[in-house]
Order: structure tokens, then sequence, then C-alpha cells
């Protein structure tokens, strides 16, 4: 599995230890079984919310890494290059690019690339920190074949506004998978 590089939001050893859960998590449920079909998502409705609850712009930047002979980065990981960059890969793209606004106490999923999708739950905003759940999903068939969503991680962080937490690592057919998260 990927060893992607820290961000200056958390400190070194606590991203290299949520990468590490990460890459046993995918080597652990191997690799994906692939599901043809966005549609079986379900789209994104926002909820009510009450006075006492905060809204926060939740920005998600799906992004599959490949080795390639001729390098390339996406012109919008720019803000990001540099931490993307010490990674074994060479090459970005962005496969998914969402911004939502989420009340605190409320999540919004988004996909990201074939049968993967990313859940975002905000718990708490205080002054600059976000505090949010991250939980890492795919779609896969049960025993009687019916498509379900199944969890494969689960992380709970505070991020200060503005700086990207970069998470993932999952097998995709060509490259792998990660996600940049940005609360704004």
């Amino acid at each position: 599995m990927p060893q992607w590089p820290h961000f200056k939001t958390l400190g070194s050893m606590a991203l290299a230890l949520a990468l590490v859960a990460a890459g046993a998590a995918a080597a652990t449920h191997g690799g994906p079984s692939y599901v043809p079909s966005w549609t079986q998502f379900s789209p994104y409705v926002p909820s009510s919310t009450s006075p006492s609850q905060e809204m926060v712009n939740i920005k998600v930047l799906g992004i599959r890494a490949t080795v390639e002979a001729k390098p390339h980065v996406d012109p919008i990981l720019q803000p990001i290059v540099d931490e993307i960059r010490r990674s074994k890969f060479n090459s970005f793209y962005v496969v998914a690019e969402e911004t939502r606004s989420v009340a605190t106490g409320t999540s919004t999923e988004i996909p990201l690339a074939e049968n993967y999708s990313l859940r975002v739950e905000v718990e708490k905003a205080t002054g600059d920190d976000v505090r949010m759940n991250l939980i890492w999903l795919r779609l896969e068939k049960d025993a009687k074949g019916k498509v379900q969503p199944r969890t494969l991680q689960r992380m709970q962080m505070t991020i200060r506004k503005g700086k990207y937490f970069l998470t993932g690592g999952w097998t995709l057919k060509d490259g792998v998978l990660s996600a940049a998260i940005a609360a704004q």
C-alpha cells in the first residue's frame, strides 16, 4: 500500500498511523469487486438545520495516483502538490471534485471512483477547527447478490479550516484512490 506524506494539519506520526491502518484495511479486504453503475449511490439530500447548527463547506477531491512514463499532476492539485509528490507515484488525476455545505450533526456521501465513496460526518465546528468522521465505503454484492455499501475504514479527526487532509490508498483498476478533504 502507498505511504502518503503528512500534511501540516496533523502530526506526521498520527497521519502515518492512520495511513498504516488504511493500508492494512485495504490489504486485508483485497481488491474491489466492481459495480458498473454509480446510480446505486443515494443522492445527497440536504437535511433541515436548526438555528444551533453551523454550516461547514466540505471540499473533497478524489485522486487517482499512478506511475507513468510521463508524470502528470492535475492543476487543481497545486495546493497539495508538494505532499502528493512525496509518494511513490508520479501522476495524479482528479477523478471527483465536490464542495458541499454540511450542517454540524449531519453527513454527506460523495462518490469518488469505481465503487468507492467517502462519507463525511461533521460533528462540531469551533473557530478554525472542524471535528469530523470520515468513512470509506465500497459497494459490494452480498451473499444474495444484492449490492450493499461496506464500511472499509472509519476515522475521527479535527482539521483546521483551509488545510487539506489526505486519506486513502485503495486499489483501483488503474492506480490507487485517495481523497483530499478540507473544511472551509
